[in-house]
């Protein structure tokens, strides 16, 4: 979860903040070191979405389950 706010905050940020790619003498697929760092910011940000948004649908959905039986008994009483 914490590396979400730094993965946009790399991703969202208009000059490179790494100088040592800078003076790397090969780039790898030919990015630039600004496409690079938006690049793995998006990666980051997008990862922690995802592992986030999974938890959260597993222990909701646990939610949901235990609930049922309780509101069964609420609609038998009725």
């Amino acid at each position: 979860m914490l590396a979400s706010p730094l993965g946009l905050l790399l991703a969202l940020l208009p000059r490179p903040v790494y100088d040592f790619y800078g003076r790397a003498p090969e780039r790898l697929w030919g990015l630039s070191r600004l496409a690079d760092q938006q690049l793995a910011g998006l990666t980051m940000a997008s990862e922690q979405a995802v592992v986030f948004f999974a938890v959260f649908a597993f222990f909701f959905l646990r939610f949901l389950r235990d609930e049922e039986p309780a509101l069964d008994l609420r609609r038998a009483r009725a």
